[in-house]
């Protein structure tokens, strides 16, 4: 952390950023806050490793490891908010709920991760590949927390229609 008392100061390391004078690594993210009338400059690591090391003392390990030993391996614990030291606090799945016709389908998102892509698929049966039409995005619940809900509407089929949720890191 790196800390200036004057606004001449911030926007020259604003600047400096912006130009790539001052190079932030590769896998790092910072903030600049100027909360006091003075401005903070703070690194840190972004996405899951922030979230795992939110746990320390505890080490809960590299994102395919499921520490608590639940259904839930820790990555998607960390997209899905769940806990990954507690077995009875599982990841928020996806719900449906019938409203007449259609039906609404309602999942997490992480809005501090800007790294993560959420993207509903339907397919009317399991064979691939899998497509993201046949369904429309309602809104989005800004919760104030670091996940926010996404309704989706589906058109409720004749026959049967398959839903999941892809989380990826492009």
């Amino acid at each position: 952390t790196i800390q200036f008392h004057d606004a001449w100061r911030v926007t020259q390391l604003q600047a400096a950023i912006d130009a790539g004078t001052i190079v932030v690594a590769p896998g790092y993210a910072y903030s600049i806050s100027d909360a006091t009338g003075s401005a903070v400059l703070t690194g840190f690591l972004p996405g899951y490793p922030a979230w795992a090391d939110s746990f320390l003392p505890t080490v809960i390990g590299a994102a395919g490891d499921n520490y608590d030993g639940d259904a839930d391996d820790n990555y998607t614990e960390y997209v899905l908010n769940g806990d990954p030291t507690n077995e009875l606090v599982l990841a928020e799945q996806p719900t449906f709920t019938d409203v007449g016709g259609s039906f609404e389908y309602t999942h997490l998102i992480r809005n501090d991760d800007p790294n993560l892509v959420y993207s509903v698929e339907t397919k009317t049966d399991l064979s691939l590949p899998w497509t993201g039409t046949g369904y429309t995005v309602l809104g989005t619940n800004v919760t104030g927390t670091a996940y926010d809900e996404v309704v989706n509407s589906i058109p409720q089929p004749a026959d049967e229609t398959f839903v999941q949720l892809k989380i990826e890191t492009p």
